[in-house]
């Protein structure tokens, strides 16, 4: 029996004027985190949305466990097993956490909602994953994190087997990306497969198992991540070869130096922060939400 729970064979889609996808073939085994990776308009929302349902492919063929799949819509890839975690989660604010993941299917007992079975049947879910939030909390009182992570027990519950996450952390501090990397790896424990939609180099190489790059719409190559270095991989993501030194570091001291910041601090947000930005080099600012980044841009714009 194949290990392959999605193969992906020779995708193609054009829009008008755009060439999005072209005879783009790689495979999704059971139980791994595989990484799709690319610069901006390499294809892989467009990928994402064929296997989704929400766009059609031109050509080529999709194939779910060795069968090959015809997913017209979003209801034919969920039958199909298959659950997209938006960064929009399709969640009820005001419901708790075990009313989200039973809405549509609820248990019943004489006629009513026998929600103690709901609750309890939630609350074992969320102990497999060591998570001991009460599944009578309201939604909105959650952290993102843990939003994601009830919805995506409630796809379990409708057996879901594939998740494509999207950029899952853009909106998560450490904290809960750490949680939601724990509670990724549980899910991999249990034979289930993500693909991992990410721009974040550092993600990539702590959570996934191999890694698709995509360039253009053109399939370029997929790694485990084990074996590649992440300069190999943003070169093959830019088609530029990248070393893993800092070009124009060396001998820096010598440049102009057109803004220096030392000791800067702003409330209980920034500390001791120091830099110099030489002339002609491009100064990247970075940090997870959170960290600070706009409250430094606040202060050097006043």
């Amino acid at each position: 029996m194949s290990s392959d729970i999605i193969e992906f064979r020779n995708i193609t889609k054009s829009f008008p004027g755009v060439q999005a996808l072209q005879d783009v073939s790689f495979d999704l085994k059971v139980g791994e985190v595989h990484a799709l990776v690319g610069e901006n308009g390499a294809g892989k929302s467009t990928l994402i949305k064929i296997l989704s349902g929400v766009e059609q492919k031109d050509s080529g063929s999709i194939f779910i466990g060795g069968k090959e799949a015809f997913i017209k819509n979003p209801k034919d890839a969920f039958g199909l097993g298959i659950s997209c975690i938006y960064q929009e989660l399709p969640l009820a604010a005001s419901l708790s956490i075990a009313d989200n993941i039973f809405l549509g299917q609820e248990l019943k007992k004489a006629g009513f909602i026998n929600k103690t079975l709901q609750q309890s049947i939630v609350a074992e879910s969320l102990r497999e994953f060591d998570i001991s939030t009460d599944p009578r909390t309201p939604v909105e009182l959650l952290s993102v994190s843990l939003q994601q992570i009830t919805a995506i027990i409630k796809a379990m519950m409708k057996e879901a087997k594939v998740f494509i996450m999207d950029e899952p952390t853009a909106t998560l501090g450490e904290h809960e990306v750490k949680r939601l990397f724990d509670f990724i790896g549980k899910l991999k424990k249990k034979n289930i497969s993500v693909l991992y939609i990410s721009h974040r180099m550092d993600e990539i190489f702590d959570i996934a198992d191999r890694v698709t790059v995509l360039k253009d719409g053109a399939y370029i190559g997929t790694r485990t991540v084990s074996e590649i270095s992440k300069s190999e991989l943003i070169s093959m993501m830019s088609g530029k070869v990248v070393s893993d030194s800092v070009p124009g570091m060396s001998g820096g001291g010598n440049r102009d130096k057109l803004l220096e910041v030392k000791d800067l601090a702003y409330g209980s947000r920034l500390k001791d922060i120091s830099f110099t930005v030489q002339r002609g080099e491009v100064f990247g600012i970075t940090g997870l939400v959170g960290a600070g980044k706009s409250e430094l841009l606040k202060c050097l714009c006043g």
